[in-house]
């Protein structure tokens, strides 16, 4: 599964793992028509600013590629002074 499949690095990624035999979902927020070329890439739009749809989005996956793009900005709805948890986890 790929998150962020319609962006530049997600959509590099989905190219390359079409090449193999393995099954695809592509996630993103919009729809992207060159996605529909491909009978065997699921395609499924999600916000990964709703956690709801995000939950329904990687249901299933064995492997999950996060190349949505992130930001500093707090999400929708948040204090623009909320913190992180420390124990909240951050990735490379």
């Amino acid at each position: 599964m790929v998150l962020g499949a319609a962006g530049f690095v997600g959509s590099a990624v989905l190219r390359e793992l079409a090449r193999h035999p393995i099954r695809l979902r592509a996630v993103s927020r919009r729809h992207t028509p060159a996605h529909d070329a491909r009978a065997d890439i699921e395609v499924v739009a999600a916000d990964l600013t709703r956690p709801g749809q995000m939950a329904a989005a990687v249901a299933g996956a064995d492997v999950v590629i996060h190349s949505w793009p992130t930001s500093r900005a707090p999400p929708p709805g948040a204090s623009p002074t909320a913190t992180p948890s420390p124990n909240a986890s951050t990735s490379a």
